[in-house]
């Protein structure tokens, strides 16, 4: 697993992410994300939750849309109470 912490991912939108913390959960790699705002130049304060899924074609990355499951890696990184 590459640490991708403090790196920018770029979704096919357009949209860029900030990878603020990472986590393994169920043999799965786990991002905690912030959107980077303002002509790039600040972060949200909300934070996105993706999923980085690996394919023959690279890595894909996925925003998790399971809010139990976002939740609860939330709280285990103490991110949320």
């Amino acid at each position: 697993m590459e640490n991708r912490i403090n790196k920018i991912l770029t979704l096919e939108n357009g949209k860029k992410l900030m990878v603020l913390h990472q986590a393994i959960y169920n043999d799965d790699n786990y991002l905690v994300c912030s959107e980077v705002v303002d002509n790039d130049q600040d972060l949200s304060d909300e934070p996105i939750l993706v999923h980085e899924i690996k394919s023959e074609d690279g890595i894909e990355i996925e925003i998790v849309e399971d809010s139990d499951l976002a939740e609860f890696i939330l709280q285990h990184l103490n991110l949320m109470d």
